[in-house]
């Protein structure tokens, strides 16, 4: 069945400096005007930024999931109000261990998980911050949700993790940019990829990589309309099928074919109609991963030369 999910990301831009004595309020009241500016965009998913965490929170003011402060209070509220699922950035504690979290919060106000960040730098180790245990799936009314944290996007290890998740969305509050491997992130993990910054440039990206909305000068809130109900697919062998794809299917479908990566996404719109994966089984089309593993043992078949290694 097809799902669609409006996601977006705020922009973060007040400027505190660190130690500032007003950071916290400065911080927690433009949480509330950005997230005023989200509510009217009705939205299915929300990501906010990290400086929520590292300007807004002290390290003694981390908060629990059973026990919400000032920031997942306002997380809760801003669910339950708009119906929107939030990936907050937060200072979260548990077991003694103060963690640079993201609480996840399902549409209902109910919070339903946490990322903890797995990498951190020597200054939050410095800190006294403890690192979290790597990839975390939370399933929600947005879909299955994913994260990461600034720092983490450099660990491929942590991706790796999540590919074989089949996640929708993987959510990204950071005060890093992580320029490529932003795309890099989404396309291994065959997820759209939504982060949200303290200066231009967060935004979505779609599951081959593409930015699908930024933010930018005009738009502290990035908003996309998201097609969850997809299959990735190469070129190869289904090129060739895609006018009858369009033809046959016409608007229960949407066929996304971005420039220089070969492939394709082949989206499924219609909440009557087929899915995606029907699409794919009923039109034989091979999707992208089965492209590669078909692909790999081909050559494995056909390599002539074992691989050695040195002593």
């Amino acid at each position: 069945m097809a799902k669609h999910l409006r996601a977006g990301t705020i922009l973060f831009d007040t400027n505190s400096p660190a130690g500032e004595s007003n950071q916290r309020l400065r911080t927690l009241k433009e949480l509330d005007a950005k997230l005023e500016l989200a509510a009217a965009r009705d939205l299915g998913l929300v990501v906010t930024c990290e400086a929520v965490e590292s300007r807004g929170q002290a390290m003694d003011q981390a908060e629990t999931l059973d026990r919400p402060g000032e920031v997942l209070s306002r997380y809760c509220r801003f669910a339950e109000k708009n119906h929107c699922v939030v990936a907050g950035s937060i200072k979260l504690e548990e077991a003694g261990g103060v963690y640079n979290a993201i609480a996840f919060v399902d549409a209902d106000g109910t919070p339903c998980g946490r990322y903890y960040k797995t990498h951190l730098t020597d200054g939050e180790i410095e800190k006294g911050f403890t690192p979290g245990n790597g990839a975390v799936v939370v399933e929600t009314q947005a879909g299955r949700l994913g994260g990461a944290i600034c720092y983490d996007l450099n660990f491929i290890e942590t991706a790796q993790a999540y590919a074989s998740q089949q996640l929708d969305v993987i959510c990204f509050p950071s005060m890093y940019h992580g320029g490529l491997m932003q795309g890099y992130w989404a396309y291994l993990c065959r997820s759209f990829f939504a982060a949200s910054l303290p200066f231009l440039g967060g935004g979505i990206l779609n599951p081959l990589g593409q930015p699908v909305a930024l933010n930018d000068c005009y738009n502290a809130v990035a908003v996309a309309d998201l097609q969850l109900d997809r299959a990735i697919i190469h070129l190869d062998f289904n090129s060739e099928k895609f006018t009858h794809l369009r033809r046959k299917y016409g608007s229960q479908i949407t066929l996304e074919i971005p420039a220089n990566v070969g492939s394709a996404i082949l989206s499924a719109i219609d909440p009557a109609g087929p899915t995606a994966m029907d699409i794919v089984e009923a039109e034989q089309l091979l999707l992208l991963d089965d492209y590669f593993a078909r692909s790999r043992s081909l050559n494995a078949q056909h390599r002539k030369i074992e691989t050695r290694q040195e002593n």
